[in-house]
């Protein structure tokens, strides 16, 4: 089941930037619908599949197992345990279409200073 998080700002009509993956972190700016930089932080990542950035429509986390969340957590975990803290996070383009996956712990989401115009 996919469910879209909600924070203080909306992600429709919102423009994925650009995304940086570190060791166990993964930010990604994206610029919302009334201009704002926001950047989503994700920490203890231990996957990213990215099919192309652009337009989104929101960010959703997906609850329960998935192919790629399976496929990660096997290079994660000799042995998969029943409970563990990764979640698969996704935005969603306007054809509603994952462009960007993340697999992490956890996620927050930080403004960054507005742009002079």
């Amino acid at each position: 089941m996919r469910t879209e998080i909600k924070f203080d700002t909306g992600f429709a009509d919102a423009e994925l930037l650009e995304y940086h993956r570190g060791i166990d972190d993964a930010f990604v700016t994206v610029r919302t619908w009334n201009d704002r930089l926001v950047t989503v932080n994700f920490k203890d990542v231990v996957g990213v599949n990215d099919i192309g950035i652009g337009d989104i429509k929101g960010i959703f986390k997906i609850e329960g197992s998935t192919p790629l969340l399976e496929t990660v957590l096997n290079q994660v975990y000799e042995v998969t345990p029943n409970t563990h803290p990764y979640r698969q996070y996704e935005f969603v383009n306007l054809d509603d279409v994952s462009c960007l996956t993340v697999i992490a712990t956890d996620v927050e989401l930080n403004y960054l200073k507005e742009d002079a115009h």
